[in-house]
């Protein structure tokens, strides 16, 4: 194996087990003049615990961020918090990032990729009443009605629709109960160790979980999809009811993307009485750099996700 191909494995690995920015700088310096910015390699991690698998494509080696002065620090009132470089996964800021925590609807990441790449978003979705929930954000959708799933994708996306959420998993699996497995089946696939479902929507359940860490490497896989991608940009958008001249009209719950924040590409909300107001955001600045930016917990969870993101624009270069 190639020098060039052992040192992007080496950068690989030490950004899964969270080494901090100032020390994988040093490790990045010395091995920087013979690793290639265009080189294609595959690194893949096996016999992890649990027999989860994490393995992952590299097309680019990035260039690392560094931090820019190191008295420079930040802090937050959530639960936990973290911010990640989407490209080379580095960890630009931390807190209880690991822990596993209730995540309310942004257990809806999940069930939107599944939809991607397990469903045909052409589909029509025949509504039963076990699709029906009336609890949280919805649609207000109703046992009999069909509607395409990539409306229902929006609505779960762009609104946070519990019941289009729930009615998408329904088809797409089969029965929820499958879809669940099929998350949970993702989950190892993509090496998120501290993350199980319980439910394809995110309400408060024993056993349902994830961690700051895992939801930001989750997000920024998402949003290797165009279409997550297009879709986690939209501010609003109409579900048609086909069988029927009902239309539902959504609107995000990102403030961030309301007031047209010029660094905010999207992101998920989540809110139940055990995780609190909780966010993930996705911000690029205008060099291209993308972060993503995970808040649960906290008292505020729009300007504690922005206080992050602005540091970290104003403190890190790459």
């Amino acid at each position: 194996m190639m020098l060039s191909q052992l040192a992007t494995i080496f950068f690989i690995l030490i950004s899964q087990l969270g080494i901090s920015a100032s020390s994988k700088d040093v490790l990045a310096s010395a091995l920087q003049s013979y690793t290639p910015q265009k080189e294609y390699v595959m690194a893949e991690a096996e016999g992890l615990s649990d027999s989860r698998v994490a393995s992952e494509v590299i097309s680019t080696l990035s260039p690392l961020p560094g931090k820019i002065g190191a008295d420079s620090t930040v802090a937050v009132n959530a639960k936990a918090a973290i911010v990640l470089d989407a490209a080379t996964k580095e960890i630009l800021f931390e807190s209880n990032a690991r822990e596993k925590m209730a995540m309310a609807s942004i257990t809806k990441l999940m069930t939107a990729l599944l939809v991607l790449e397990k469903g045909n978003l052409g589909d029509v979705v025949h509504v039963t009443q076990e699709d029906v929930i009336e609890t949280g954000s919805d649609i207000d959708l109703r046992s009999g009605e069909q509607v395409l799933l990539g409306d229902l994708l929006r609505a779960t996306l762009i609104k946070s629709a519990n019941d289009a959420a729930y009615a998408s998993a329904h088809h797409v699996g089969g029965t929820v109960d499958n879809f669940v497995k099929m998350m949970n089946e993702k989950a190892v696939e993509l090496g998120l160790r501290q993350t199980f479902y319980r439910n394809p929507h995110g309400f408060d359940e024993v056993g349902h979980y994830s961690s700051a860490f895992d939801i930001a490497l989750l997000m920024s896989h998402a949003m290797e999809n165009k279409t997550f991608s297009d879709i986690n940009k939209m501010k609003e958008c109409d579900v048609a009811i086909l069988n029927s001249d009902r239309v539902s009209h959504v609107s995000t719950t990102n403030e961030l993307l309301k007031v047209d924040d010029p660094l905010i590409e999207g992101g998920k909300t989540g809110f139940t009485d055990e995780a609190g107001e909780s966010v993930v955001l996705v911000a690029k600045n205008p060099a291209g750099h993308r972060i993503i930016t995970v808040i649960l917990n906290s008292p505020n969870r729009f300007a504690e996700g922005k206080k992050l993101i602005d540091f970290v624009y104003e403190k890190y270069q790459w």
